[in-house]
């Protein structure tokens, strides 16, 4: 390792300037902070460009363990506690801190296999909405997620940190108008279930294509009218409670996990199917 001892030292600015989206966009680089995000990106192939460690804050074991998992390829800073405090983004850093390369990929170039949903956030702006979204379509094995319009950075701090590493599992891509999004789903043969609070069929009562594409909109202006009028069809979730929404994050694992549910009867019901053939024929 490499120390850092000035608050001017340039791989110090600009890991700083990967705390606003500008940055971020500008070096095409995101910082991943925190031994758990760390080693999770590290199990997921991610390549480091830089690592900025604080053995003072990180502990004598778990630096070690983090230099042997980097690659020799990955310029390794060490910082005093001071400085890191000065670079972290959190209230209450770990000591080690990741700069990698941002792994968005253009809409055509996303692979969408029958049975893996794809997952749309319209414009949702909170960032800890965004990253459990994403961690949710990573669990219920969804192909890809794509942010569309004005969303918040996926790659932001906060993204990654609620993501709990999902942000390394599931592609990601953007689309900058909803017009965007519309004409690759339906190029791509996905149908558009769009999440409305009200006025749509109960999500339970659709029986989703194995090819859908749903889209949750932001939580105070909803869904705008091109992409509801785009869509094959519109979806609400039921409410007994009578609450007048649901938190966008949670909507998404309602219909992800009810697309699930409907591809395994799916996949069953083919199973038992093929076994009444077989019997059938002999």
């Amino acid at each position: 390792m490499r120390p850092i001892e000035s608050p001017h030292n340039p791989h110090l600015r600009r890991l700083r300037a990967l705390h606003t989206r500008k940055g971020r966009q500008e070096q095409g680089r995101f910082l991943l902070e925190g031994l758990l995000l760390a080693e999770e990106a590290l199990a997921a192939g991610l390549k480091p460009e830089e690592a900025f460690l604080c053995p003072a804050l990180l502990g004598g074991e778990k630096t070690e363990r983090a230099l042997a998992a980097l690659s020799a390829e990955t310029d390794t800073w060490q910082l005093p506690e001071a400085l890191f405090r000065l670079a972290a983004d959190t209230t209450t850093p770990q000591g080690i801190i990741l700069v990698a390369p941002r792994r968005e990929q253009p809409l055509s170039a996303l692979d969408v296999p029958a049975e893996a949903p794809v997952l749309a956030a319209w414009e949702v702006r909170d960032p800890g909405n965004l990253g459990t979204m994403i961690r949710t379509a990573h669990a219920a094995g969804a192909a890809a997620v794509v942010t569309v319009g004005e969303a918040t950075d996926p790659f932001a701090g906060k993204v990654a940190r609620s993501s709990m590493g999902s942000l390394f599992r599931v592609p990601l891509a953007h689309a900058a108008r909803a017009e965007e999004f519309t004409s690759w789903a339906a190029a791509s043969g996905l149908a558009v279930a769009a999440l409305t609070a009200q006025g749509g069929s109960a999500h339970y009562d659709v029986t989703y294509p194995p090819r859908t594409a749903f889209v949750v909109g932001n939580e105070v202006r909803g869904l705008p009218s091109e992409l509801r009028e785009g869509a094959w069809r519109e979806i609400t979730i039921p409410m007994p409670g009578g609450a007048e929404s649901l938190n966008a994050a949670v909507s998404a694992a309602v219909v992800l996990f009810e697309f699930a549910r409907q591809s395994a009867l799916r996949h069953r019901a083919e199973a038992a199917s093929a076994v009444t053939g077989d019997e059938g024929e002999e």
